[in-house]
């Protein structure tokens, strides 16, 4: 398993798809990629990554693409 991850929630679920679709078109995996949906149509999604430079490339599209409450983990 990939040593970092970032999570965001999103609280509008096309948002969610949309930034996973870019993730996965980009160097992640759909195991790298974790999501989980919550209360009133909000997606918590993880992306698990190998260094602190992918870590930030997720972080940035988790952001771009709407999410709040976004978190690192190493």
């Amino acid at each position: 398993m990939r040593s970092h991850t970032a999570t965001g929630i999103f609280r509008d679920m096309d948002h969610a798809e949309d930034a996973q679709q870019y993730l996965l078109a980009q160097e992640f995996t759909e195991d790298d990629i974790v999501t989980e949906a919550l209360k009133d149509q909000t997606v918590l999604l993880k992306v698990h990554a190998d260094n602190s430079i992918e870590m930030q490339e997720a972080v940035d599209v988790l952001r771009n693409y709407g999410a709040v409450d976004i978190t690192m983990t190493k």
